[in-house]
């Protein structure tokens, strides 16, 4: 095949065009498949690769992966994007008249050809961008030297793991990726995207993705208070000069407009007095919340701007809502 191929080359009496299709033909034309546009690499100046493995013409490897993707790709021949001549795979054209460079960088081990610095790594199997990077075996993947000394491994394989964002694959993936505070992983650009578009919490466990200053937060709560709520009957309020006592609010009298609130003591419900909304203390609502970042619980006073985090002073908080999770879980087991 190989020296009818070069016979074909050879022949001075045809095109470079000419010679592509009298190569594609003695290729199988029946299987071939052209794949003209491809945005993959499309810096490189090479284009219409012959893959053996399968016998079919694509414009790069990642182009034969999407449309097989059960066997490792081999590429038998090249097309030079300027002479149209049909090649063995380098990172020059052999054609004497041609001799250009198809790209900046090339891997002669991934068939890949870029503008960009790349490093094969034989323990990950495949390029990296970058050029200053060392394999942590720990971690199974590769990092940026400048890390080398601070770097904690997580004694996890990276090749399982996935972007929280976009739940595509970091292992093999174009994009860069970093690990967030909760150990679980994010491409940077998605994470970029993120938190321009505001968003501070990790997808997959809602815990802080960075270290985040609520000073402006709380600068906010404190200068929009919530309005003291009004007194019911059940309520269980104290009183400006009975100590610490309690009183349940047993009978609200509406005379003319002025409110004069019938109570009794809560550890004594014989003793009973009124009293002018003057004389009780109202005091804010208050809620049980569970805090995302050191998942504690704690009970605070409630802010439709935000709850505090009585441990670590976060405010990536969740109020639970005791009555709506009984409920809902009687509903579920009432279901099923």
């Amino acid at each position: 095949m190989n020296d009818k191929i070069k016979k074909i080359n050879s022949n001075k009496t045809l095109t470079n065009k000419e010679k592509n299709i009298a190569i594609q033909k003695l290729l199988n034309p029946s299987k071939i498949i052209q794949k003209i546009n491809c945005d993959h690499y499309p810096y490189k100046k090479c284009d219409n690769f012959y893959f053996s493995c399968c016998n079919i013409f694509t414009n790069c490897i990642r182009c034969h992966n999407e449309i097989n993707n059960d066997h490792s790709p081999i590429i038998k021949y090249i097309t030079c994007k300027k002479c149209k001549l049909l090649q063995i795979p380098s990172n020059k054209c052999v054609n004497s008249s041609c001799n250009i460079n198809f790209s900046k960088n090339y891997c002669h081990k991934c068939f890949i050809w870029t503008h960009k610095e790349i490093f094969h790594c034989d323990l990950c199997g495949f390029c990296r961008v970058g050029n200053n990077l060392f394999h942590c075996t720990n971690c199974d993947t590769c990092f940026n030297i400048l890390y080398k000394d601070s770097h904690e491994c997580k004694n996890i394989s990276y090749r399982n793991e996935i972007c929280v964002f976009c739940l595509d694959e970091v292992y093999n993936s174009q994009y860069s990726f970093s690990s967030l505070k909760c150990n679980h992983f994010v491409h940077n650009i998605c994470l970029e995207k993120g938190i321009k578009s505001s968003i501070y919490k990790c997808p997959s466990c809602r815990k802080s993705i960075y270290n985040i200053n609520w000073n402006s937060l709380k600068e906010s709560i404190i200068s929009q208070p919530l309005p003291l709520p009004d007194i019911s009957i059940g309520d269980k309020l104290k009183t400006t000069f009975l100590g610490n006592n309690f009183f349940n609010i047993d009978d609200i009298i509406n005379n003319d407009g002025i409110l004069t609130y019938k109570v009794s003591l809560v550890n004594n419900p014989y003793f009973i007095g009124y009293f002018n909304e003057e004389s009780l203390i109202k005091n804010l609502k208050k809620v049980d919340i569970l805090c995302n970042d050191c998942e504690k619980k704690s009970n605070t006073i409630f802010h439709y701007l935000g709850n505090e985090c009585s441990h670590c002073h976060s405010f990536n908080t969740l109020i639970i809502w005791y009555p709506f999770i009984r409920s809902f879980s009687i509903y579920i087991w009432n279901i099923f």
